[in-house]
Formats: structure tokens, sequence, C-alpha cells
């Protein structure tokens, strides 16, 4: 019996049986509800796997989860980049434009924001993120008043990721004609862990918006490439879908211009071939002239092809760009050219600029391996390897297409274009994640749809190769996959695989919804099967859906359970509330970048920089400002930063321009920001730089203005554990070559210990543990006794056995706290030590007693690298401002985001003193 003999008696008695169910399987309409159902199962299994968040399943203590959540028990957002969405947010809603006013520049008004990098502000953004953030409220509010911004923030990544399911599964179904594929594809890309813990319910920010809009401009180009053989308008129309999506796309993402140069390559080089194929076959056609009629139709539907493709691609190129321009002005659709210049030096020590390159310490943007880029897009080795091969696969579409349709010449043997465009996106993407970690997301969905394709070409060859003894080899293969799955799988999770379908019940009509339309699935699937009397055929829907199973099980299982811990908490809250109610509307907020969206949105006050500013010079003078010893050098910093911002060494600065270089202009701020007015404008007329008046006057009002605007610092636990970080900044050497290595440069560091104290016979002894190995023990030894501090290395054996040495720190700094006093004491141990102790003891909080009845007092202690021993950081935040004369301590609550001392986020005023006398 021929193949398609045996396709005709499948389609009959399929037809047949499904008589006796008065149903037909193959009507268009039980297809497309088919299609509908599993896009909503998708969908809502994408919603209810990232509501996980919100479950707060990270503590079982009431305590913690209310420091966590707000009022109404709702979590607050995670991360830091959603809370400046959610404040441009809250903006849009109240004055109808991002940002907190308005402001002329160029005879323009643009919504400003005067929060940001202040004292000079900077353009405020406006993304979809914001207008999908304030319709959920507006919607939500409306229901339940008690709804916050926040609250309707928090669930739009999850909202949002419901849509990726949709042109990954219409993708891999155009390629395949395989649901099965689709689905699996889908779900691998949503449930990818680097698109997925961007994408979580809470974390309100936009890397669904870059993956999105590029998944939809690829699915209408590939819909207008498949109907590009036809005369109707189809092709053009999806065409014109796709540069719609274009148009929408720099709304979305500043970076919109990648999947714009990767249509571009796929276009121009589609068409290129194209061409060639139709050169080629049209020039032996005129050879063999009337010889064969099917090859001069065959070079009319190319003929035909080609000129759809030129429609297509000129529409999405050339129209795009000029609607781009039109609607987001020239400087969008330029910026296209320039900015993947900026890309390629992501890694580079130090910016273009001259000034340090603050990206390179930024995790997220640290180059990833070829081991991470595999972990972080499909979970594990195998799945990559499938996604590649299915991408292969997807160029031999013959045994996928009707034979009729071969045999009548209208489609080649190999099918290029879709390998050609998943080739080149998977390309471009590739490269861009070897430059960051956070760009693996971008390689996803290609190798996804490979994924995709792989089971949907399975599936489909067998199913039109029944006659064949394939299934011999391919249902045992098919087994050993997906039991080898489920059992990893199964021993990883502990046996808890049913917790896939129940990741949630936070919102319980989206766990409702994804349940039922999976029943109905069950359902539908079970009574195609029973309908179907061809057994062949019956045993390979069953073994694809168990190869399915397979493949998507072990992502799935790895993200449930999943929780996200939020960063803002009422801790930090307290003291913010503080700074929105007792500062001036003028102050402004330094501290390192990380946590400048959570504090201007709290307090409603200027920050120095932020997370979108931090590779800025302001990463140098921060840096050196905590970093030093010097505390008049950190007071000229902090006053210069909140009262003039750059203006003393931007591009277009007296000194900049004077002195020739930034290196020179670092080294006559360093001199003079600790002087006074009068000090400083005497160094200068003695500067071998020869300022004039008028100069020495500009210079001035920027370091030593008039009019300053008052400043808070604020430190807290997670900024000790990244001194290495800011004090790498803080200590930059401008006259080192621009390419020296970290390694290479100072830095500075400190590491908590475990450290225990107690009074014995009116002795303090504080211990703190510096070593520890299975065979001894190493301590640091302090004892006061009469306002004297002594100190001693000690050494524990396993049997008990002690020995004692000289102390090798380079200095021992101890605070005890008691009955509202505290006593520094401050003595240097050993001249050639490298690292120093920093402690602080506060015997008014007794945490218990030893085993002689001693009081246990709360301690803490950290070793530190001898740079930052006397720092102005070290000061601050492990003594509370005790050494320092000009730095207050006025606000102190708990920070339960990291270990170290409690309260442990501080807020401390800046007195400027006399600098301008």
């Amino acid at each position: 019996m021929t193949e398609n003999n045996e396709n005709v008696k499948n389609s009959t008695s399929a037809t047949a049986n499904s008589k006796k169910f008065n149903f037909n399987f193959q009507d268009k309409k039980v297809k497309c509800a088919k299609t509908i159902l599993i896009i909503i199962f998708l969908a809502f299994l994408s919603f209810q796997m990232r509501a996980q968040t919100a479950d707060m399943s990270f503590t079982t203590n009431e305590q913690y989860l209310d420091i966590f959540s707000d009022d109404n028990g709702r979590m607050y957002l995670t991360a830091l980049d959603p809370y400046y969405y959610l404040r441009m947010s809250e903006d849009y809603l109240e004055y109808g434009h991002t940002g907190d006013t308005l402001k002329d520049v160029n005879g323009q008004e643009i919504p400003w924001d005067s929060y940001k990098y202040g004292p000079t502000g900077a353009p405020a953004t406006f993304n979809l993120i914001n207008v999908l953030t304030v319709g959920v409220y507006q919607i939500w509010h409306s229901m339940d008043s008690t709804v916050t911004l926040m609250n309707a923030a928090f669930w739009v990544p999850a909202i949002l990721s419901m849509f990726i399911v949709i042109p990954i599964f219409f993708i891999v179904r155009r390629i395949t004609s395989s649901d099965i594929g689709g689905a699996v594809a889908a779900i691998l890309t949503s449930l990818s862990p680097s698109i997925f813990v961007k994408t979580i319910a809470g974390f309100a920010d936009t890397p669904v918006l870059e993956i999105l809009p590029l998944l939809f401009i690829v699915w209408f180009i590939i819909e207008a490439m498949h109907y590009s053989k036809d005369k109707s308008p189809k092709s053009l129309l999806f065409g014109l879908l796709a540069t719609i999506m274009l148009v929408a796309y720099p709304f979305m993402w500043s970076a919109w211009w990648y999947g714009y140069y990767i249509i571009i390559a796929f276009l121009v080089l589609y068409l290129i071939y194209k061409g060639l194929i139709y050169s080629h076959d049209a020039k032996y056609n005129k050879d063999n002239k009337n010889k064969n009629s099917r090859s001069a139709q065959k070079v009319e539907v190319e003929n035909l092809e080609f000129l759809n493709t030129l429609k297509v691609a000129g529409l999405f190129v050339i129209g795009g760009a000029i609607a781009i321009t039109a609607l987001y002005g020239t400087n969008t659709i330029m910026g296209a050219f320039e900015a993947p210049l900026n890309y390629i030096g992501l890694d580079e020590v130090s910016s273009t600029s001259g000034w340090p390159n603050v990206l390179t310490t930024v995790s997220e943007l640290d180059t990833a391996s070829f081991d991470e880029m595999v972990s972080s897009s499909l979970s594990s080795i195998y799945l990559f390897a499938i996604g590649l091969v299915g991408i292969f696969l997807s160029l031999f579409r013959k045994v996928l297409t009707p034979t009729k349709q071969i045999v009548n010449g209208l489609v080649d043997k190999i099918d290029v274009k879709y390998a050609l465009l998943l080739v080149i996106w998977l390309a471009v993407t590739f490269w861009a994640a070897s430059k960051g970690v956070r760009f693996v997301a971008l390689m996803v969905p290609p190798l996804s749809i490979g994924v995709g394709i792989f089971t949907g070409f399975i599936e489909q060859f067998i199913k039109n190769n029944l006659d064949k003894k394939y299934e011999y080899v391919a249902y045992p293969t098919i087994a050993i996959i997906a039991l080898y799955s489920l059992y990893s799988t199964y021993k990883a999770d502990n046996g808890d695989l049913l917790r896939i379908l129940f990741p949630s019940d936070y919102v319980p009509i989206a766990e409702g919804i994804m349940l039922a339309s999976l029943a109905l699935l069950i359902i539908y699937k079970i009574a195609d099967m029973v309908s179907e009397s061809n057994k062949k055929l019956v045993m390979n829907k069953l073994f694809m859906i168990l190869l399915a199973i397979g493949l998507i099980t072990p992502t799935m299982a790895a993200i449930v359970p999943f929780y996200s811990v939020p960063t803002y908490n009422d801790g930090w809250g307290e003291s913010l509330e503080w700074i929105n109610t007792q500062t001036p509307n003028n102050s402004v907020i330094t501290c390192w970048w990380d946590n400048g969206h959570i504090y201007t949105w709290k307090t409603e006050r200027m920050v120095t920089f932020d997370g979108s500013t931090q590779n800025t010079p302001r990463a140098y003078w921060v840096g050196r400002a905590f970093a030093t010893s010097d505390e008049s050098l950190s007071n000229g910093i902090f006053r210069m930063l909140a009262s003039s911002g750059d203006k003393a060494y931007n591009s277009d600065s007296v000194l900049i321009k004077k002195t020739g270089s930034i290196a020179n202009t670092v080294d006559v701020l360093n001199e003079i920001l600790p002087l006074t007015k009068t000090e400083a404008e005497e160094t200068l007329k003695n500067s071998t730089y020869k300022f004039t008046d008028t100069e020495i006057s500009e210079i001035l009002d920027a370091t030593h203005p008039e009019i300053t605007n008052p400043d808070y610092l604020i430190t807290y636990n997670r900024m000790t554990s990244i001194a290495s970080v800011w004090s790498y900044f803080g200590n930059w050497n401008f006259s080192l070559p621009a390419d020296t290595s970290r390694s290479e440069r100072e830095a500075g560091s400190f590491e908590a210990l475990n450290t225990y104290a107690t009074t014995m016979n009116d002795t303090l002894v504080v211990r703190s543990l510096l070593q520890q190995t299975n065979d001894y023990s190493i301590y640091a030894l302090i004892e006061v006794n009469n306002e004297t501090l002594t100190g001693a290395m000690m050494a524990v054996s396993s049997d008990g056995q002690i020995q004692t040495q000289q102390l090798s720190m380079h200095k021992v700094k101890l605070m005890v706290s008691e009955n509202g006093e505290t006593k520094m004491y401050n003595t240097l141990a050993s001249v050639d030590g490298e690292l120093s102790l920093l402690m602080n003891v506060n015997k008014n909080s007794i945490i218990g007693t030893d085993g002689s009845g001693n009081p246990v007092y709360t301690t803490n202690s950290w070793i530190t690298t001898k740079n930052l021993e006397d720092s102005v950081y070290s000061k601050l935040h492990f003594f509370n401002g005790e050494g320092l004369e000009t730095m207050k301590l006025e606000k102190a609550s708990t920070d339960p985001t990291a270990t170290g001392v409690q309260p442990g986020f501080k807020v401390f005023s800046v007195d400027y003193g006399n600098y301008s006398k």
C-alpha cells in the first residue's frame, strides 16, 4: 500500500469512527476551538507559575512576612528598577505625563524627572509599562478600593508574560503543523530561567517588553513569507502587522533596533537567495522552452514569491524607519545606527569618556560562559542541543509537506527561510549573551522554537511514514527520554511532581481557568484517540504526549516552588519616611547607586545617582567620599555633588579645558575640595595651570557654591558586602593605563566575623573567629581592662590545645556602648599588618549568659583591608558616625535584607560647616 493510500485510509477511518461520537475532529470549528483552548491553557500556565511570588513562601514567620508586605498583606515589588517604573506610573496617573514636572528644553516642554541625578534631573521616560500599570490599577481599584498602584504594578509582568506563548506556538505550528511542538516551544520559552526570573509577579520591569514585540514581529514575518507565493494580499497584510509592531517597539525598549537588524539581515539574505534561484530557474526554463510546463509554473511562482518578499521588505525596512522617525524623532532612528557600538564596549574597564566603567561591576552584565548560557536559557545541554538540531531540521520540510504538493513541484525540497531566520536570530542573540548574562534571555526564543520544531518534526515524520518501521526506533527513544526526565525530576523534587499543576492558589480564578482548559484538552485528546481506529496513529499520539511531557517537565519543576524576597521593606520605609517628612524639599540623598530608585520613590527627594545613571563620573566621587579617611574631602565631595552636580568636571568645565585631562582635573578637585573657599582660591591662584580670576570664580562656584542643597547619606548592610565595588572606584588611579585590570587596582573590603563578647572579672572579653578547619580554629582575642585594650591571636586545636601569639592586625578599633554612652578604643596592633579589626559591642543588649553566668552582649565585628579601617563609611555604618565632626546620625531602622549591624539602615546629615569662608 502506498503512503497516500494509507493516509486516505487513515482519514476515512477517523471520519467513520468520529461519527460514533457525532463529532467531527477534522471540522475547522473544532480545530479552532482546540487551538483556543491550547492558548488559554498555555497563557494561564505562564501566569500561574509567575503568581508563586505572591504566596511569599520564602518564610513562615508572620513578623517577617509583615515587614515585606503592605497593610493589606500584599507583597512589595521585588528588585530595584521596578520602583522607577512605579514612580513614573504614579506621575502618569497624577499629572498625565511621567516625571514630576515639565521643563523647557530647546523651546519644547518635555516631561522632566527632578529627583533623578540630582540636582540636575533628567528627562523622564515613558514606557508601555506605565500605561499598563495605570490601566490595571484603574480597573482593579474600581472593584477594590484597597488596591494601590504598587499592587497593580505587581501583576503587570505576569499578565504580559501570558502573551509570550501566542507567537511562539503559531511560529512552530506554521513550520511543523504540530500543536504539540508549538506547545512545547511556548512553555520552554515562557518558563526559561532567564526569562522567568525577570518576569515574575512583582518584577515590574521591562524585560518582558524586550522579547515580546520581537516574537510577534518574527511571527508576522514568517506568515508574510508563507503567503508570499499567493496572489492574495495576505503577505502584505502580515508585513504591515510586522511593521506596526516594529514601530511600537521603541515605546517598549530602547534597544529595539536589535530586532530590526535581525529581520533586515534575514530579508536581505533571503531576497538574494530567492533572486539567485529565480535567475537560475528562469534561465533553465528559457533554454528548455515549452518542454516542461511545470518548470514554467515554478518560475512564475518564484517570481511572485520574490516580488511579494521585496514588497514586505520595503514596507518593513523603509516604511518602519519612516514611521519611527515620524513618531519618535530622528534621534531614535539615528540612535539605531550608533547604539550597537556601545554594546561592544560593555566589558571594557574604562569607558570612552575616561572615567571608570561601572558596568563592569554590574552582575547581570558579567560576561557569560557557555555553561551559563546553556543553564540560563533552556536549563540543560540536551535541550540546548535539541534546539540546534530543530533549527537544522527546519530546512527539511519535505517530510512535513503533503506528498501531492511535492509531486507537483510547488515546494522546494529544501526550504531555507525558517532556518535562515532562526540562525540569524540565534547568532545575534548568542553574541549579545556573550557580552552579558542579562542578554541570555534574548537567545531563548530561537532555541525553544528549535526544540518545538524537533518535536513537531518527529510527530509528523512518524505519522507520514506509518508503513515504515521507524517507530521501532522512535518509540523506545521517546520513552527513554521521557522516563529519564520524569525520574530525574521526581528524585530532585522529592516526588512532588503534581505540584507543577498547582503552583499557586493566590488567584483562584486563574488557577480554575488553567485547570479547566487542561481538563477539556485531556477529554478532547482521549475522545480523539478513542475515535481513531488506526492503532499506529494512536501510538503516535500517545508517545508524542509522553515526549512533550519529558521535554517540559525539568524546566517546570525547576521553578516550582519559586519565591523572591522584596528589597524594599518596612524597616527601610521607616527611615525613608523620616526623610520624606523631616527634610527640606531640596535635599539630596547620597548612597551607592543600587537603591536609588527606591529612595526617590519613597522619599520624593533627589538622589545623587541610581540604577539608570550609575555609569557616570559620580561613581568615582561617591566611592571616593565613602572610601577616604579624610572627612574634609568627603564633606567637600558631598557638597559639590548635592549642590552643583557635575559642573566642576564635565566636558565643558574650566578644569577639563585648562588642565587637558580628567586625571589632572581629579587631582585639582581632590586638592581643593577639603579646603575652605578662601584656601581653595589661594591654591588655584598658585596653581601651575595659571587660572584667571574668572576661571577661578567659575571653578569655586561649582566646588564651593553659595547656595547649597542639604545632603543626607544612607548606609545599609549590603553596602558593607559590596565595599569591594565602591572602594574600587573610589580608589581609582587615573594615571594608570585605561586597560589596567581590576586585580591590579586598589580596592578594599569588609568581612563579617562570628563574634562573642562577655564580661569576666571586670574585663570585657571579645573573641572573633578568623579561620576554622577540621583541625583547628583561630581567634582574635581582645580584652579591655581599666580602659586599656590588649589583643592576641589564639589557636585552638580540635583536641583542645591552645596556642597564643602576637596579634597581626594593622589596627583594632572597638566601640563599646553602655548606659547611653559610647567609648572608642583605637589601637595600632602591628605596623606590618595588612588587615584590621573593627568591633562594636552593645553592653545595653544582653542576649544571654555563658556557662559561668556572665552576660553575653550583642556584638558585631568585621575584618577589613587597612585602606578602609578609618574610612568615612566604616565610621558611619559601624560606629554611628563616632569620630566624625560634620556627619551626624539622624535616623536608624531595621535592615532585614542582609546580615550585619541592627538597626542596619542609617540616615546621616552632612554639615558643610565653614567651607564658604
